[in-house]
């Protein structure tokens, strides 16, 4: 793994790491937004998925140009997903 995959990897884990995510209330706080999100909100709402806040959220808090921070969004909405749709019973 070279340098730029390492740091992707590292900034998708504290992403994850400072999402919490309430199985009981079924919401998400992002550690990009004010307020918590549903899960409905979250899965079913496309504009969710393309949001500019978490993008710019990403260049500026690590310094990532818009290129690397919209695959590392994609990545981690993938896995907040994952997360979410896991526990749906």
């Amino acid at each position: 793994m070279d340098k730029r995959e390492r740091y992707i990897s590292y900034v998708i884990n504290d992403l994850i790491r400072n999402t919490k995510i309430d199985y009981e209330l079924e919401r998400i706080e992002f550690p990009f937004s004010f307020f918590p999100f549903s899960f409905s909100l979250f899965i079913s709402y496309p504009a969710f998925h393309s949001l500019t806040f978490s993008s710019n959220y990403i260049k500026e808090m690590y310094g990532v140009p818009e290129s690397m921070s919209d695959s590392i969004w994609d990545q981690y909405k993938n896995i907040i997903k994952d997360k979410v749709d896991g526990q749906k019973v």
